[in-house]
């Protein structure tokens, strides 16, 4: 394999070699990331010639230059005497059989299909260079940033590809592909999908080991608060529907939720902005993502319904009477908006802020808000987008 190999056409062009947010989406997103056992170089010890970390890789153009040089070219083409040189970092890999593999590579933004054909591909060994193409082909993985000496041409669907002559791994990716967080406060927290789900009224019935009391009884807050007496749940004054099954949850609930775990099914009570259950008029269709026992995202179906959007918040009003200052007031400008007509629609919001906390394994966010590197605030604008 070419791994240092320099063509004499070839004339060097400045590039950037680090992804834009879209490609750290990318990057993110796919999951063909490189086994636990393959983090170091090993993965290419069957490379000949290989070259940890390359001083040099000269490019002729960047991709954004490529793709709109060769755009033009005829589905099928193959531009054998025009050589170019590339640089990008892999953001998928698909293997079509021995003789065929596709990557998409991605620079500053710009991304381009890589055609690895094995009949184009001429390695340092020409006795071995079937076996070197594998080799090389194998041993790559989603991030790694590569060095492509090829040619232009297009796919029989007509996309725009470089056929590699040579392959030059430049930087591999150290990506772990494993789902296990540590945090000092929590230990080990395992992302591993699919995340739990709780539905409220179940899981709580199933710490009481017994039947919460129907969400419409007239009774319900005096029931409610034997339920918290009998079971030493503190529920600070004032006592009102919502606060105190608010307290069950984070009594019997959230401390379930140190691995991501998914809240739902929501009593309507609890959720005076979100729409009723197409199944139990009773519940909302509305989850919230905890994790290491903290609210990270509270998603629902919006509440579209004026009239009933009205009954929420005379609800709310009556809640507000007895002293829960957290109740919703009444928005009438929102349900005159409403009454112009929303489309089913859905929602949900992400705290930041407790998220930056999690990745940085602080209790505070003010231990990290004056701290932020390059790479952090670069994490942070992708979140937000």
């Amino acid at each position: 394999m070419m791994l240092q190999r320099v063509w004499k056409q070839a004339k060097p062009a400045r590039m950037g070699l680090f992804c834009g947010q879209q490609d750290l989406r990318k990057l993110l997103h796919t999951d063909d990331a490189p086994q636990d056992n393959e983090q170091g170089h090993e993965r290419f010890d069957r490379i000949s010639n290989y070259v940890r970390y390359p001083n040099h890789f000269p490019v002729t153009m960047t991709v954004k230059d490529f793709n709109a040089k060769y755009d033009g070219l005829p589905a099928k083409a193959r531009e054998t005497d025009d050589p170019v040189s590339l640089a990008g970092r892999i953001t998928s890999i698909r293997s079509a059989s021995k003789k065929l593999v596709f990557l998409d590579i991605s620079n500053d933004g710009h991304d381009v299909q890589v055609l690895a054909e094995k009949k184009y591909f001429q390695g340092d060994d020409a006795a071995n260079n079937d076996a070197e193409f594998e080799h090389v082909h194998e041993s790559l993985r989603r991030g790694d940033i590569i060095g492509i000496h090829g040619f232009p041409g297009k796919s029989g669907k007509g996309e725009l590809s470089i056929i590699p002559r040579g392959i030059s791994v430049l930087s591999p990716c150290s990506l772990k592909n494993s789902y296990v967080v540590e945090s000092s406060e929590h230990g080990a927290i395992d992302f591993t999908p699919p995340f739990k789900r709780i539905s409220i009224v179940p899981g709580i019935e199933a710490a009481i080991n017994d039947k919460l009391p129907s969400m419409l009884d007239p009774d319900l807050i005096a029931k409610l608060l034997d339920i918290c007496h009998r079971h030493e749940v503190p529920c600070p004054a004032p006592h009102t529907a919502p606060r105190i099954l608010d307290c069950l949850v984070g009594h019997f609930l959230e401390p379930q939720c140190t691995s991501p775990t998914f809240l739902i099914d929501h009593p309507v009570v609890l959720s005076p902005l979100a729409k009723a259950h197409r199944d139990n008029a009773e519940l909302t269709e509305r989850f919230e993502l905890f994790v290491a026992g903290k609210e990270l995202c509270n998603a629902y179906t919006e509440l579209n319904d004026p009239d009933e959007q009205r009954l929420r918040f005379q609800a709310q009003g009556a809640d507000r009477d007895l002293g829960d200052q957290e109740a919703h007031v009444k928005d009438e400008a929102f349900c005159t908006a409403l009454e112009y007509g929303l489309p089913p629609t859905g929602g949900f919001g992400i705290g930041i802020d407790r998220l930056v906390m999690l990745l940085a394994g602080v209790p505070h966010i003010r231990v990290r808000m004056f701290t932020y590197n390059d790479a952090c605030i670069q994490c942070f604008v992708c979140f937000r987008k």
